[in-house]
C-alpha cells in the first residue's frame, strides 16, 4: 500500500496512474465540473491487485459490470465482496484502498471535496465512514448515464454530467439519511473496543468484529464510532497498529518482520509504507532515531 497522494496533484490522474500499472485503462475523465467539485472518469480493466493510496478527495465508485472482489481499507485485512453490477463503494479522503478483482472491470468513479456537498442534515460521518459493496435504487441508472455522456463533447455534455454526477451524490446522501440513528458510543465503551483492538491485533480485524463488541450492527456502529470519534474504525485499527508498532521498534530488538507480523500488518514492506506515511521514516530510521 503506497502513502498519500500529493496535495497539489489530481486525484483522478493518482488513481488513473495506479490503475494502469495493474493492466487497466482511462477510457474518458471530466476534470473541474462545477466550480472544481466533482471529476468524473470511466475506467476499464482486466483482473488486477490494485493498491491506491490516501487520495486528496472523497471517492465514490459505481461497478457497470459483474466483477468480484476482495478489498479492504487503510491497512486493514481484505474482505470479499460481491462487485455485483452498480453496487456503489465510497472511500473516503486520505482513506488507502487495496483491491484485488480476479475478472474484468468497468467502472464509473467521481472525486469530490465532501464539504462542498455537505449538508447540515446529513447523519454525522456521511462521507467519513466508507459505503462497501452497497446496493441502492436509482445508482444504476446515473451511472450508465454518466458513462454514455462521458464519450459526447461540448458544453452541453459538461452541463449533463455536472447534473448527473450531483444527483447521484444526492443519491447516496439521502439513502444514508434514511438510516436509524447510530446509538451513542460512550467513552468507556470507546476504551473497551481500543482494549478489543490491541489484544487482537496480530490478527484480522474488521468492522463487524468491532460492532459485536458494541452490540451493534455493522451499519450503525461505523456511524456511531465516526460521529463519537472523528475518524472510521479502520483509521483508528491502523493508529493502534502504528501505535504498537512505535512502541516495539524503539524499546526491542526484534526483528521488523516479527514487529510487522504482531502488529497486524500483511508484511514488512506494507508496515514500512505505512510508517512512512504516518511518521515520515522507515522503521528502521525510526528505530536509530528515537530508541532509548
Amino acid at each position: 500500500m503506497t502513502g498519500r497522494d500529493d496535495a497539489a496533484g489530481n486525484p483522478a490522474d493518482t488513481y488513473a496512474r495506479m490503475l494502469a500499472g495493474a493492466g487497466g485503462r482511462e477510457v474518458d475523465r471530466r476534470d473541474s465540473l462545477a466550480q472544481g467539485a466533482v471529476a468524473v472518469a470511466l475506467y476499464e480493466s482486466p483482473h488486477y491487485d490494485l493498491a491506491v493510496p490516501g487520495l486528496a478527495m472523497t471517492r465514490l465508485s459505481v461497478n457497470l459490470i459483474d466483477s468480484p472482489v476482495s478489498g479492504a481499507l487503510d491497512g486493514a485485512r481484505l474482505r470479499g465482496f460481491s462487485g455485483g453490477r452498480h453496487t456503489v463503494y465510497l472511500t473516503p479522503s486520505q482513506a488507502a484502498a487495496r483491491w484485488r478483482k480476479p475478472r474484468p472491470s468497468r467502472h464509473v468513479n467521481l472525486y469530490f471535496q465532501a464539504e462542498q456537498v455537505d449538508d447540515p442534515l446529513l447523519p454525522a460521518g456521511t462521507w467519513a465512514s466508507p459505503l462497501l459493496d452497497l446496493r441502492m435504487p436509482r445508482v444504476g441508472h446515473l451511472a450508465e448515464a454518466l458513462a454514455a455522456e462521458l464519450a459526447r463533447p461540448g458544453p452541453l455534455s459538461e452541463m449533463a454530467l455536472d447534473a448527473m454526477a450531483r444527483l447521484l451524490l444526492v443519491a447516496v446522501a439521502r439513502h444514508q439519511g434514511q438510516r436509524e440513528p447510530a446509538a451513542a458510543l460512550s467513552p468507556a465503551m470507546l476504551a473497551r473496543l481500543d482494549e478489543f483492538v490491541l489484544a487482537h491485533l496480530s490478527e484480522r480485524l474488521l468492522v463487524r468484529d468491532l460492532a459485536a463488541v458494541a452490540g451493534l450492527s455493522t451499519t450503525h456502529f461505523a456511524h456511531a464510532y465516526t460521529r463519537a470519534t472523528g475518524q472510521s474504525p479502520h483509521q483508528r485499527v491502523l493508529a493502534l497498529r502504528v501505535q504498537r508498532a512505535l512502541q516495539l521498534l524503539t524499546t526491542t530488538r526484534r526483528p521488523l518482520a516479527e514487529v510487522a507480523a504482531d502488529c497486524g500488518f500483511a508484511s514488512q514492506q506494507h508496515m514500512t509504507q505505512v510508517l512512512r506515511r504516518h511518521c515520515g521514516l522507515t522503521p528502521g530510521r525510526l528505530r536509530h532515531e528515537r530508541s532509548v
